[in-house]
């Protein structure tokens, strides 16, 4: 059987825009607020109105965290947000994306655009519109 070679794509095809954003100090509940109003399952977190990410809240960590009450402050973005984050350029290989987002077990990469600055984001929904994608092109 002859192995189909297949043309390189880069993950900015499938990659979604960063529309909104909250800062480290935003209440849990105001995240809460702009992922159901957007219909996100990420959120990034910015010190400045979104020029750089310092932090990235899913929807299952907000979920996981919704219900704490702390006695001295409401909980706060960043006391959950996740700060390890996994960057790529708008040009990556999607077939790599996607195999470190399964190889770490995370659900998405904020990608780099042109300038350096991120501006996106590729979540596994959007590996999965590629999938539909590519199966169809066949």
């Amino acid at each position: 059987m002859a192995k189909i070679k297949y043309p390189k794509i880069i993950v900015d095809e499938y990659t979604s825009p960063i529309e909104a954003t909250a800062r480290p100090d935003a209440s849990i509940d105001d995240c809460h607020s702009i992922i159901k109003e957007k219909g996100y399952r990420h959120l990034p977190i910015s010190n400045d109105e979104g020029q750089t990410i310092v932090g990235l809240l899913s929807q299952r960590d907000i979920n996981l965290f919704m219900d704490n009450v702390w006695e001295d402050a409401p909980m706060k973005a960043e006391h959950i947000m996740r700060t390890n984050l996994y960057i790529v350029d708008y040009d990556s290989p999607l077939e790599e994306v996607v195999f470190q987002l399964s190889d770490r077990k995370i659900g998405s990469a904020l990608v780099r655009d042109e300038s350096g600055s991120v501006s996106g984001i590729f979540t596994t929904t959007d590996a999965m519109n590629a999938l539909i994608d590519l199966l169809h092109r066949q």
